[in-house]
């Protein structure tokens, strides 16, 4: 799957090739019905009750942080999805990762990157949250 690193969408390619590499690195199957796909990533539910991202990157950037990296660095007593198991290939200029992690079911309180309105929250989030280090 070759692509100049500057067009890269995966909202335009075929991604079947993708998804069979994702599933072999895996070792599951993926949900492809249930996808989500953005510009450099896609994210699906698995066979196994999982939820796996593949992201696609310029190969330089092979130090961005992943989910991995990311879950590491938050405290254990922290909430978050459990990180499961990941694999990354190279593709000429591309860095390519797909990392299988928890599947959460809770609704979520923005599909984007900023609050518009104060969420509903019950008061067991938040004494969750404010006993969180």
């Amino acid at each position: 799957m070759r692509a100049i690193v500057g067009t890269v969408d995966l909202r335009t390619q075929s991604l079947a090739e993708l998804i069979v590499c994702a599933e072999r690195a895996l070792g599951t199957q993926l949900m492809q019905e249930r996808a989500v796909c953005k510009r450099r990533s896609l994210g699906l539910p698995s066979g196994r009750d999982t939820w796996v991202r593949i992201s696609v990157s310029p190969a330089e950037a092979a130090a961005e942080r992943g989910g991995l990296e990311a879950t590491t660095a938050l405290p254990s007593a922290c909430r978050h999805p459990q990180w499961h198991q990941g694999a990354c290939w190279h593709d000429g200029e591309l860095l390519w990762r797909v990392e299988e992690t928890e599947l959460v079911t809770e609704p979520v309180i923005c599909s984007g990157g900023m609050l518009a309105t104060e969420p509903e929250l019950g008061q067991g989030w938040w004494q969750h949250l404010a006993k969180s280090p």
